[in-house]
């Protein structure tokens, strides 16, 4: 299964620990770390076109990020199925205040913030275009899927302790590693 992940950069180790790795478990392919170039709009749309999941990171900097707005629209319009997962302590969008919610607070929030939860994804709902009330302000700069383009992922609590397994979590193949670490098969 294919994830696009819409998260903001300035939370992007946070949801890299708690989200990602954890979409991994099943063999999924989460869209995060995106090689894009300038202009964007038509990668982006590639990418959220191909994705079988939208999974909106929230947190109080994704719900103001206009890039975040914008995909997250875009996802509405294109019928792909949203699932939310509250990273950070936020106003959850009424639209979003689902079944389908998942809150990772009590891990995020806490002084050890990693978790894996092996496919704690599998499903989300699709939202009416008319409905979505997070506003999409004008976009400047890169995406984030862009922007952290850079990072090293290794830097955050995940990289700490699977670097003790002798993970490189900047490593191409890391998907097939960590899925199969978790037993999801090589």
């Amino acid at each position: 299964m294919r994830y696009f992940i819409n998260f903001s950069a300035a939370d992007a180790i946070l949801v890299h620990d708690n989200v990602v790795l954890n979409l991994y478990a099943e063999r999924g392919e989460p869209l995060f770390r995106l090689p894009l170039r300038p202009p964007y709009d038509d990668a982006l749309q590639l990418a959220l076109k191909s994705a079988d999941l939208f999974v909106y990171a929230l947190t109080p900097a994704s719900l103001e990020d206009p890039w975040c707005a914008r995909l997250y629209r875009q996802a509405a319009e294109l019928a792909i199925p949203v699932a939310p997962v509250e990273v950070r302590t936020c106003e959850v969008p009424p639209e979003l205040r689902i079944s389908e919610l998942i809150g990772l607070t009590s891990v995020t929030e806490s002084h050890f913030p990693f978790g894996l939860m092996p496919g704690f994804v599998r499903s989300g709902r699709r939202i009416e275009p008319g409905s979505v009330s997070v506003a999409a302000g004008p976009v400047a700069g890169p995406p984030p899927h862009a922007a952290i383009g850079d990072l090293d992922l290794n830097s955050g609590t995940a990289g700490l302790m699977l670097g003790l397994q002798g993970f490189d979590l900047n490593a191409p193949d890391v998907g097939a590693r960590v899925s199969a670490y978790l037993g999801g098969g090589a």
